[in-house]
């Protein structure tokens, strides 16, 4: 048994010796992990108060419709850029006109992704969907060069379905590709419209001081016939009306949101590659620095700018900015131009023909809360106690008018003309 015997002093040794340096190992990298990562998160924006694991997740799902007024609290209370912390995703929100321009204007090569929607991308809109590809998707590129060149033709075509029909051929794109494009600003445009013709009636019930001096002006341009686009030119006050609309109620609150393909730095922060980031327009509007008074509708606060949304948006100074409601960098709203023109003509034409006024029995002074849908801004309630009237001087050219328009929309087929009907029986 002697022969059998070892001396395992010196293997004990060894032993030891390794699986004290293999800890120390363990322990060295586990610290520098530890410094590493607290270092990462020293440059990460700022994130609200959550909770364990669930981070912010249970403060934007309460929040529901309401979440652009959730959004805006945390940036005044946590500045340009917030982290907002969904479970195991993060989403950066950016929440000024220096931190949106910095990075979907000046990194646009790097801020223009959208997030993996596997669902609305293949399934609903069968990569079709401009709002939805990514920007370096060919796809993406054609299209939105095609809609730029069927908005600026400076044409004026009978149909705007017939312009895309027949220019679709001469610039390659498919039937569906154009048809595609079409929805896209056209939906984009009679959205906006709506929604923005909402908020724009409201505040002429709130305002009636602007209403009357609007009215005048638009009086003292077009006389006794029905104002068109091309008057506002001599009534810039109706642009001043729109940018106050857009800035203090965007048809979006919170933008669809973009993916950064790069890191991207801003001031002390680093937003990480791969990130989920999206502007907060409602934000934006309502920032104290840009506007120290901003839930009062003042359209006199733009007196003298008379540069159109797209030119606005143009300006290499982002702070000089009229408003972000239609979007920044290259995901900018192509169909800006369409909404811009029927807003305008909208207002002219609502305020040439109408007294805007409140229905009777409704409680004053006038709170919107009392009777609006708690719903996201871009969605406009369906309670709006709003009383037209025919100014009689006007109800012959405004008859004139509607039975021209009607009969050339008899050519689509019936349409839902009764709301405007009901308004002239009513005079």
């Amino acid at each position: 048994m002697g022969l059998l015997q070892f001396d395992t002093t010196e293997i004990t040794g060894v032993a030891s010796g390794t699986t004290s340096t293999v800890a120390l190992a363990i322990l060295a990298l586990a610290f520098y992990l530890w410094t590493a990562k607290g270092s990462a998160m020293q440059h990460l924006p700022p994130a609200p108060k959550g909770y364990p694991f669930l981070g912010n997740l249970m403060d934007v799902v309460s929040a529901g419709g309401l979440l652009h007024l959730k959004m805006i609290a945390w940036a005044r209370e946590h500045g340009e850029i917030i982290r907002v912390v969904l479970g195991p995703n993060t989403e950066y929100v950016i929440n000024s006109d220096r931190a949106c321009a910095a990075i979907f204007q000046k990194n646009a090569a790097i801020s223009s992704e959208r997030p993996a929607w596997l669902v609305g991308q293949k399934y609903i809109t069968n990569y079709e969907s401009m709002d939805l590809l990514d920007a370096s998707n060919p796809r993406w590129k054609n299209r939105m060069n095609y809609a730029k060149k069927l908005v600026n033709s400076g044409s004026a075509p009978d149909s705007f379905m017939t312009r895309v029909l027949t220019s679709s051929d001469k610039s390659g794109a498919s039937e569906t590709e154009a048809a595609y494009v079409a929805l896209k600003l056209i939906a984009a445009a009679s959205d906006t419209s709506r929604v923005s013709t909402w908020v724009f009636l409201e505040q002429m019930m709130m305002n009636p001081r602007v209403q009357l001096h609007a009215r005048k002006l638009i009086d003292d341009a077009v006389g006794d016939r029905l104002p068109v686009w091309e008057d506002i030119e001599r009534i810039p006050y109706v642009r001043y009306l729109m940018k106050e609309t857009w800035r203090m109620r965007p048809p979006v609150g919170n933008a669809l949101a973009h993916r950064i393909t790069a890191d991207i730095a801003y001031e002390d922060y680093v937003i990480p590659a791969g990130s989920t980031v999206r502007p907060n327009i409602w934000a934006i509007g309502r920032d104290l620095k840009r506007h120290p008074d901003p839930d009062t509708f003042r359209p006199e606060r733009w007196e003298g700018d008379k540069l159109s949304t797209q030119q606005s948006a143009n300006l290499p100074d982002a702070t000089q900015r009229d408003h972000f409601a239609f979007g920044v960098g290259r995901r900018f709203c192509p169909g800006v131009q369409v909404a811009e023109r029927s807003f305008a003509v909208a207002i002219m034409r609502t305020l040439w023909a109408f007294d805007i006024g409140v229905r009777p029995g409704t409680q004053m002074p006038l709170n919107p809360d009392d009777y609006m849908e708690k719903e996201l801004p871009g969605v406009p309630g369906s309670r709006l106690p709003l009383s037209l009237k025919v100014r009689s001087e006007r109800k012959s050219l405004i008859e004139e008018a509607w039975k021209k328009e009607l009969a050339e929309w008899q050519v689509y087929g019936n349409m839902d003309l009764d709301p405007l009907e009901e308004v002239l029986r009513a005079q």
